[in-house]
């Protein structure tokens, strides 16, 4: 018989695992078997909010700082 406890899913991914998925993203040192393991064990709209509020932070961080050079 099948033994329930081998066809267990992939624990989701934490918090910390998500944001440490979008910062390697953005630098681009992701090997392809993480990148693998990261889409079977990943919620797709947890990654498009972290990636999209990574993305806001960015982009006003440059903001302030060309707002501060430029003042």
């Amino acid at each position: 018989m099948d033994n329930p406890d081998t066809d267990e899913k992939p624990r989701p991914l934490s918090f910390r695992e998500v944001l440490s998925i979008i910062i390697a993203g953005h630098i681009g040192v992701r090997k392809r078997s993480q990148r693998v393991e990261d889409f079977q064990r990943a919620n797709g709209l947890h990654i498009f909010i972290a990636a999209a509020t990574y993305f806001i932070i960015i982009v006003l961080g440059v903001v302030v700082l060309v707002r501060y050079i430029t003042a």
